[in-house]
């Protein structure tokens, strides 16, 4: 057998293969391994994904920064998104604050350039031009059902449910977990008697969260139009049928579901505006109780439609509303009424939808193209677009060739971000002014100039597209605060 012969390795030498095999020293394998992780988290951050934390309360309670509860909400960014299309109505988005540049805001995107843009009656309207008339711009669904705050989800531990809605007619009941209906009759949502339901601050909070931020007196402001009543229905043999109501100023919007005693065969929905007579009525094919049955049913007055559900199914009847139009009113009113016989109520909550407000004196704005106008979900408490004004300050003496500088006007001197301010020193004080580009600036004398309204901000100067909550965690707060931001 021939003997095989096998190649004999060269001796090591300078760039030779066993150099290359050398033992790595570990501190070098993990330099190279924390490089690579840090050029990579920088990439993501730069062009992909960033981490935020909500400072302010301005998008509560869909985005938290409340120093009262202790919750700061952080949130991730895609910023991909928008090198593929451009930002849309009714996103949330982080972006550069148009009158200081290195401070980042997050909103909710409401106007689109070039439209005008109109608040009122706590929707919003828009128009292409002068030529055309207003139109409601309604939410996306899911959209809406993000956004719909709790007015009223269930009594307090040991509380009567009729302490809220009072009994208005006939026989009403309570097991503690359900309200029975006993007979015709009628309730009213109505916590203080005599009162409309309003724009309180705290709705749409958990009670814990609640009763954190409701801490400080706030205003409780307009009647609210938006609003939804819902509950999950079980009907007798002997039931009716059930009718929900709301009233908003003087139109009045209602579903009749009719149960198993009743001779009609389907449910309706009917609208009834002021000056309208009778108003319009929409049948509910299939919008019928059956004994024994137990089914979700709503009715919501949103954003100029009526909408109903029965069992999951959805009717939906929609109309034009004219903001200039004299008659909206004032209060409100939700009721439910029960046409005869026994049937029995279980989570019964009452809803209300986001009331814009023209804080800041805006009623109508024009949006040029690629510009956009932002509202915070917080519309009582939110620094955006309605208020946002630029001050202008004429120099005595040129800075750096500068002989005028322009920053965001913020009068209150108690306020820590106001601008221009004065910190008061022995001597001379010394006066403050942060400029758009975010660089501040000593001067000697008192500072004051033309101002402006600053509504707008540039399609530039969007970072992203807010995506999810991620913190923070129960118990390390009051609740858990995980979800998807619509």
């Amino acid at each position: 057998m021939a003997e095989e012969r096998r190649p004999v390795p060269a001796a090591p030498g300078p760039g030779g293969p066993s150099e290359g095999r050398r033992r790595r020293h570990p501190w070098r394998e993990n330099l190279e391994t924390l490089s690579v992780a840090v050029v990579l988290a920088l990439t993501l951050k730069v062009y992909a994904v960033e981490a935020y934390k909500i400072p302010t309360g301005s998008m509560q309670p869909t985005l938290m920064g409340s120093d009262e509860a202790g919750i700061y909400d952080r949130i991730l960014v895609d910023k991909l998104v928008y090198q593929f299309r451009e930002p849309k109505r009714w996103e949330v988005v982080v972006f550069r604050f148009p009158l200081d540049l290195l401070k980042n805001y997050v909103k909710r995107i409401v106007g689109v350039g070039p439209e005008w843009i109109r608040i009122e009656n706590g929707d919003i309207y828009r128009r292409e031009d002068e030529k055309h008339e207003w139109e409601i711009v309604r939410k996306p669904r899911t959209v809406q059902e993000a956004v719909w705050k709790e007015v009223w989800s269930g009594p307090r531990e040991g509380e009567d449910p009729f302490r809220s809605w009072r009994k208005e007619s006939g026989t009403w009941t309570s097991d503690g977990e359900r309200i029975l209906a006993q007979g015709e009759g009628r309730i009213r949502y109505a916590p203080r008697r005599g009162d409309a339901i309003r724009d309180v601050y705290t709705d749409g909070y958990s009670p814990r969260v609640a009763q954190m931020v409701g801490r400080r007196p706030r205003p409780e402001r307009s009647d609210l139009r938006d609003l939804r009543v819902s509950a999950e229905v079980r009907a007798e043999a002997d039931f009716a049928g059930l009718r929900m109501e709301i009233q908003a100023g003087p139109d009045t919007f209602e579903a009749f579901f009719p149960g198993p005693a009743s001779g009609e065969a389907k449910g309706s929905l009917r609208r009834s505006l002021a000056g309208n007579g009778e108003g319009e009525a929409t049948a509910l094919e299939g919008a019928r109780l059956e004994a024994g049955r137990t089914l979700r049913v709503s009715l919501a007055h949103v954003d100029g439609a009526v909408e109903v559900e029965f069992g999951g199914r959805r009717f939906r009847s929609e109309g034009s509303e004219d903001p200039d139009r004299k008659d909206f009113g004032r209060g409100n009113r939700v009721s439910i009424e029960a046409k005869g016989g026994k049937a029995s109520l279980s989570d019964l909550r009452l809803e209300r939808d986001i009331h814009y407000t023209k804080d800041g004196g805006v009623t109508s704005e024009f949006i040029p193209a690629g510009r956009y106008f932002m509202l915070g979900d917080n519309t009582q408490n939110s620094a955006d677009s309605r208020a946002w004004e630029s001050i202008t300050v004429i120099l005595d003496e040129p800075i750096d060739g500068r002989t005028e500088l322009r920053g965001n006007f913020r009068a209150d001197p108690n306020y820590a971000e106001a601008n221009p301010r004065e910190i008061p020193r022995s001597g001379e004080p010394v006066h403050l002014f942060t400029d758009y580009l975010g660089e501040t600036f000593r001067l000697r004398s008192r500072m004051s100039g033309p101002r402006a309204p600053e509504p707008y901000v540039r399609r530039e100067h969007i970072l992203g597209r807010a995506l999810v909550v991620f913190w923070p965690v129960w118990p390390l707060a009051p609740e858990l605060r995980w979800k998807l931001i619509r």
